[in-house]
């Protein structure tokens, strides 16, 4: 899998913005399924060494999601699909996706 490292942080204008700072080519990573709202986090250390961590508790035969790369909470859905698509050749279904509520706008305050 080639992985995208992002940068999370505040623009000159107050806007949360994403940024990739990197990028790497990880065989094993590419067992793992996407989603927006994923069951791991991966910590990348010096000298190529990748760790993946569980977020939630994983039951026996439950799928193990990995989260490519755009953040729901920065992108929209269709901003999310459309990077997902440029560079990983898929359409994301995930369950964050399939969601009617869009998340870039349901925490926002009025």
């Amino acid at each position: 899998a080639v992985v995208s490292t992002q940068s999370t942080g505040v623009d000159e204008a107050g806007e949360l913005k994403e940024a990739r700072i990197g990028s790497g080519i990880y065989t094993s990573l590419a067992l793992f399924n996407h989603s927006c709202k994923p069951n791991t986090r991966v910590y990348f250390k010096g000298g190529g060494e990748v760790t993946m961590v569980t977020t939630d508790a994983i039951s026996t035969g439950q799928e193990v999601f990995h989260n490519y790369g755009p953040d729901p909470i920065l992108l929209s859905t269709e901003e999310r699909r459309a990077a997902l698509s440029r560079q990983y050749n898929f359409t994301c279904q995930c369950s964050v996706c399939s969601c009617e509520t869009d998340l870039t706008t349901s925490f926002k305050c009025p």
